[in-house]
């Protein structure tokens, strides 16, 4: 994708975001790919109807957006060089739409003046607005005409179809997105659980109950008892991996392969006598499984 090393040369901040501000998640229900951001590339018209517009690109819409939620979404575009008498570029992005089947209409979306001396080279445009309203009509590209003309009235974006000087500087969207989960999704991999006398031989999650009395230790106040639970079982299942890295792993010659192990783990609440007689109540992380799987 030359556009894309392009761009990322001339901004390497462009890969620096953070992920979602939720958090890193460890529950297996959750996504274990998750597409956070969408590029996609400019085209000419593929209607006839749209052959009269000068200056215009094209963008057929990614599947991923379907399902998300859009955060923020820039226009791309490389503004070649020249010499200008006056001090600015003006910079203009029209909505190219069709109504009543042929009749064409341009609807303003962005305008903006540049100073001579931040003019030309990669500029990105917030779109957001824009492209929520495309997601309503998935079956339709979007189209812009986009305009920053010389003093000639030459336009100086660069638009396809390009020659090899400028080719890989070509619009692109740059969309990021929010994976949005549906209650009825299928999760991956669900986590087998099991009794004692099973004749399972995946990995599941086996009872365990922890009796603080049995064991003696009288400072415990509560609880009396706590059912921690385990994890047993082969890893042969490749729906059984917790993440592709496990199953990938598993491909590697002379591999151990995956092991069965806790995935998800929930705290204990606890309350006991300190050496000084002291009453605490500490909250114990990580004491109980919850969920198991091959990693």
């Amino acid at each position: 994708m030359p556009a894309l090393y392009h761009i990322y040369n001339a901004n390497p901040e462009l890969l620096n975001d953070d992920p979602h501000s939720h958090g890193h998640e460890s529950d297996t229900d959750e996504f274990v790919v998750k597409t956070e951001r969408v590029f996609t590339a400019a085209k000419e018209a593929s209607s006839p109807n749209f052959n009269n517009i000068s200056d215009s690109v094209f963008f057929s819409q990614p599947a991923q957006l379907a399902t998300a939620r859009v955060r923020s979404a820039k226009l791309w575009i490389y503004i070649r060089k020249a010499e200008l008498q006056r001090p600015y570029l003006l910079l203009t992005v029209r909505r190219i739409f069709l109504e009543q089947g042929t009749n064409v209409i341009l609807k303003f979306v962005y305008s903006s003046k540049i100073n001579v001396s931040k003019a030309f080279g990669w500029k990105r445009i917030e779109l957001r607005d824009i492209v929520v309203d495309w997601m309503k009509h998935p079956l339709f590209d979007i189209g812009l005409q986009i305009r920053a003309e010389n003093d000639k009235g030459q336009n100086l974006v660069v638009l396809p179809p390009t020659d090899d000087i400028d080719k890989g500087y070509e619009p692109w969207l740059d969309i990021k997105i929010q994976e949005v989960r549906s209650n009825s999704r299928h999760k991956r991999s669900d986590s087998l659980v099991c009794s004692g006398n099973t004749t399972e031989n995946r990995c599941c999650r086996y009872p365990l109950y922890v009796s603080f009395i049995d064991f003696g230790w009288e400072w415990i106040i509560a609880p009396t008892h706590v059912k921690a639970d385990y994890c047993s079982g082969e890893c042969r299942m490749t729906m059984q991996d917790n993440t592709p890295y496990s199953w990938v792993n598993q491909q590697l010659p002379g591999s151990a392969g995956s092991c069965c192990s806790p995935i998800k783990m929930s705290a204990l609440p606890l309350l006991y006598f300190d050496e000084n007689h002291n009453i605490l109540y500490q909250i114990l992380q990580n004491m109980k499984v919850e969920k198991c799987g091959c990693t």
